[in-house]
């Protein structure tokens, strides 16, 4: 997507600044007052302050009142003064206000500096009037301002918000109607993510490393970088969604998803988890507990009192710092592969079409055992709770946990295909089978596995509930996030009576 760069550069001062580096850049200089200024942020590509010599009350007014707008505007900002002594004082008056101002200073004899700083800076066209539905979309004013500048060639677009992320971010699927295209004004749908400046920044860097090179690129979404956009405090990614996909707990709730599970680690993942034998890696010490505990976060769990407690009351009979220390005493003496893996492969993150599993949300990608996605997978099948049950479902759902893990169990197994008593977890017993086919083939001895999924399930313990609509579903979700606890307790006691083996399989 290319576009026309703005070229208006707003002036605000008494000093009458030359006009001929800005022009010969393309750039024309426009005055405007402190109180003005606003009203053209959505036309301009810059700011610059220039007060008369000796003179910094200017400075200080736009350093609390303009610049952090013109910043979450996108506008590039600079300060003009008149000898080095000046500059210096600018900066101090600048450093007052580090977390507002982020104008770059520049002495009046070297304009044609500032001049080529601000000619270099891109900027996406001036937003229009962009109309955003439906009404009854939770957005607050910078999540606005985003889109407007994200979406400035549509005439309207239309939000459908997508559950299942960080609570720090908000997650849309994006139907945009386009103005003045020579295609036509509908196209595919994008999807936007609103979180903070460093997240989406971590996310964009994750696409290109992880994903760009390595997973297939129709079985993940593609960034737009030119509508990548940011404020201060929140930034947007902006990329296209992969159109008629629906989330992997869908699909396999209707049957669709059969062969998915699959399908995401032997075709989407592969080259990640290729990876490490391509280069020739050999198990590594250390990893394995390092990562663990890294997961688990013990501190942060155990401040969570009424989870520990309601596990307690569910069955819970160790602390969970009892647990931690007992998982990372049995992966201390064990070696592990590594390579690139997801981070956060929670169902939300993974999305089918036909028989291909889509893969999303790069924020978390990195390095670690190759067990780590499959257990993460599992807890978030296993454990996650769906908008239209209620906290009466818990019964039911517990006696199919308790078949699955139960409290004697030394090692883990792919369930059997048979049940007594077909129930809602049916299609849950289905797709873990497909899954521990993946989990268990990825390290010889199954003691990795398991150490991996009790770590997992005090990751799920202390995370927050998911976003929910009904009260009786919240209710669900924090005994199910509570019960996650008490299963990590069986799959730790299983670690105590199992030797551990040598030997990695590819």
């Amino acid at each position: 997507m290319e576009f026309p760069d703005r070229h208006t550069v707003l002036v605000i001062g008494d000093f009458k600044l030359d006009k001929r580096p800005f022009t010969e850049r393309g750039d024309e200089l426009y005055p405007v007052t402190v109180e003005d200024a606003p009203k053209y942020f959505n036309l301009a590509k810059g700011l610059v302050v220039a007060g008369l010599p000796g003179q910094f009350s200017v400075l200080r007014e736009c350093c609390e009142k303009i610049f952090p707008h013109a910043e979450d505007h996108g506008l590039v900002l600079a300060s003009i003064v008149h000898s080095d002594e000046e500059f210096n004082r600018a900066e101090t008056i600048q450093k007052k206000y580090k977390d507002t101002s982020g104008s770059r200073i520049f002495v009046l004899s070297a304009l044609g500096n500032a001049a080529e700083y601000i000619a270099r800076h891109r900027i996406a066209p001036s937003p229009g009037a962009l109309q955003i539905e439906p009404p009854t979309v939770k957005l607050d004013d910078l999540d606005r301002l985003l889109l407007h500048r994200a979406f400035y060639d549509c005439d309207r677009i239309y939000l459908e918000p997508i559950g299942g992320g960080k609570v720090s971010m908000s997650v849309f699927r994006v139907h945009a109607w386009m103005k003045q295209s020579e295609v036509g004004p509908l196209p595919l749908p994008f999807f936007a993510k609103i979180a903070k400046p460093n997240e989406v920044e971590t996310e964009k860097f994750n696409y290109g490393m992880y994903a760009e090179h390595y997973i297939p690129f129709n079985l993940r979404p593609n960034i737009g970088r030119q509508r990548c956009v940011a404020t201060r405090s929140k930034a947007a990614l902006i990329g296209n969604f992969v159109d008629d996909a629906v989330p992997l707990r869908e699909a396999l709730q209707s049957g669709h998803g059969i062969g998915s599970v699959f399908s995401l680690f032997e075709t989407t993942l592969k080259n990640f988890r290729l990876q490490p034998f391509a280069s020739g890696k050999k198990p590594e010490n250390g990893w394995l507990e390092r990562f663990a505990t890294g997961r688990i976060k013990i501190d942060e769990l155990t401040a969570k009192a009424k989870v520990v407690a309601r596990a307690q009351a569910l069955g819970l009979t160790a602390t969970p710092r009892e647990l931690h220390d007992r998982i990372a005493a049995a992966a201390r003496p064990l070696a592990c592969i590594i390579g690139p893996n997801h981070g956060d492969l929670h169902t939300g993150n993974v999305m089918v079409r036909g028989g291909d599993a889509i893969l999303i949300d790069f924020g978390s990608a990195n390095h670690g055992p190759l067990t780590a996605d499959p257990a993460t997978l599992e807890v978030s099948l296993m454990f996650g709770t769906d908008s239209w049950e209620t906290e009466n479902d818990f019964t039911e759902w517990q006696q199919f946990i308790d078949e699955i893990y139960p409290v004697n169990a030394m090692n883990l197994r792919p369930p059997a295909l048979f049940e007594n008593k077909p129930g809602s977890s049916s299609w849950l017993r289905r797709s873990l089978r497909e899954l521990r086919h993946v989990l268990l083939a990825c390290e010889g001895s199954g003691m990795e596995a398991q150490i991996m999924l009790a770590t997992y399930l005090m990751r799920y313990a202390r995370l927050d509930i998911e976003t929910l609509e009904e009260d009786t579903a919240k209710t669900l979700a924090f005994d199910r996030h509570c019960f996650a606890l008490v299963v990590a307790e069986r799959i730790v006691k299983g670690l105590t009576k199992e030797a551990p083996n040598e030997g990695v399989a590819a």
